[in-house]
């Protein structure tokens, strides 16, 4: 499906273009558009065209404020992974990514943060994979399973 192409709309697929890329987003658009397209062009033209551009939030503080509220949400765990992705080209590191679930813990409860962290996992040990002679305690693993990929996305 094809939009009229607002200024905002093309500077929000621009943007998106440079955070996640042009096959990405046009899958992304595309599959949105084909059940919703008042919900995509939302998506392109507001958020991404719109509310990305303020000048009073870097594009690293926005993508912080993002993880926080989608790891306060629960059952996101594909807008997680991909936030988490743009967070760490935007320059944020692992460890801080991991800082921002523990910190969701207080606020939002440990088992958000707990699926917040397994949601990101494979991002974040793709970016910085965890020391070859890491292993987790059964301890850790029956206590916090779905820190270790044994229990559900939501």
């Amino acid at each position: 499906m094809q939009f009229d192409l607002t200024e905002d709309h093309r500077r929000g697929r621009d943007h998106l273009y440079e955070l996640v890329g042009r096959a990405p987003t046009d899958a992304f658009v595309e599959s949105v558009s084909t059940l919703c397209p008042p919900l995509a062009d939302h998506v392109v033209s507001h958020i991404y065209g719109g509310l990305h551009q303020r000048p009073e939030l870097t594009g690293l503080q926005r993508e912080i404020v993002t993880l926080s509220v989608l790891a306060a949400l629960g059952g996101c765990a594909r807008e997680i992974r991909l936030h988490v992705d743009i967070a760490l080209k935007s320059g944020l590191s692992s460890v801080e990514v991991v800082e921002i679930f523990l910190h969701c813990s207080a606020y939002a409860g440990v088992p958000r943060a707990l699926n917040a962290l397994h949601a990101a996992r494979g991002v974040l040990e793709e970016a910085d994979p965890p020391p070859s002679n890491f292993t987790p305690d059964h301890q850790d693993v029956e206590r916090h399973p779905h820190a270790f990929g044994k229990g559900s996305d939501r």
